[in-house]
């Protein structure tokens, strides 16, 4: 069974990516989670665009800190 603060934390990626990335397909891979960190892979367009990714990123946090799973922040995996 997957670890459900793994799928949430999908979910919100999902939902989050969409609103960002919308039409230019980017998405974010939630590949697991060690200790506040949960490591994610960026895809399609704006992978490599850190500006708007902090941005991103700090959205997500937002969510996750408000919902207490643990997760403090997002790092970038290869």
């Amino acid at each position: 069974m997957a670890d459900p603060r793994l799928v949430r934390l999908q979910e919100i990626c999902d939902a989050v990516a969409a609103d960002h990335f919308g039409p230019d397909g980017g998405r974010i891979e939630v590949v697991g989670i060690d200790g506040p960190a949960a490591q994610v892979r960026l895809h399609g367009a704006c992978a490599s665009c850190m500006g708007p990714n902090r941005i991103l990123f700090l959205e997500i946090e937002a969510l996750l800190a408000r919902e207490a799973h643990g997760v403090e922040y997002l790092e970038t995996v290869g």
